[in-house]
């Protein structure tokens, strides 16, 4: 017997039959009759901060602007889905970290969540994996985390709020001159 999902609430996991059916009832060149309201969840997408220092790495205001605005959605997530305690000890790992593995094995996970209040300690080592090590998540590793009474919102949160916190701390080691140098993405698609 498997679990039902629980709903995802972030504006990002809007269902996309209820976008798709919008845009098939109205073709292009014809406008809606009646605007809907600004759903607030998508102003405060809009209204990302941080979008300067992103520039130089995204190539583009506008590119800079949707990584602005993903990263606000997946922090105000982290701070439902991820207990303060486990946020705390991620950021207080990040800026000792050089980006090499930190085995060798997975004794570190153990030492580093061994100040954790125990009910948080499957989250913190989901967590901390996910940052630091994600080649090395195993099944059981989430299924711990599931039966401290994470559900699939929390544990989505969980790891979109490690990685990035992760991905964030490698962004801060790209001076201004690395990230010229970086290709820029075409969201064109093609060759």
């Amino acid at each position: 017997m498997t679990a039902t999902p629980e709903p995802i609430d972030s504006p990002l996991a809007e269902p996309t039959h209820a976008r798709a059916a919008s845009m098939a009832s109205h073709p292009a060149g014809k406008s809606r009759k009646t605007k809907k309201p600004a759903d607030p969840r998508y102003l405060a997408l809009r209204a990302a901060e941080g979008t300067e220092e992103l520039v130089c790495l995204a190539g583009s205001p506008r590119l800079a602007n949707a990584f602005a605005r993903a990263s606000a959605a997946v922090e105000r997530t982290g701070l439902s889905a991820v207990p303060a305690a486990v946020r705390e000890l991620i950021r207080a790992e990040l800026p000792s970290w050089d980006g090499s593995a930190r085995g060798p094995g997975r004794a570190w996970v153990d030492v580093a969540v061994s100040g954790l209040p125990d009910a948080d300690r499957p989250a913190g080592r989901l967590a901390l994996l996910t940052a630091f090590a994600s080649y090395s998540l195993l099944d059981s590793d989430v299924m711990e985390a599931r039966s401290s009474g994470l559900g699939d919102a929390q544990l989505i949160g969980l790891t979109s709020w490690a990685s990035l916190a992760a991905a964030m701390q490698i962004r801060s080691w790209l001076g201004t001159q690395h990230a010229a140098a970086l290709p820029v993405p075409s969201m064109r698609g093609g060759r």
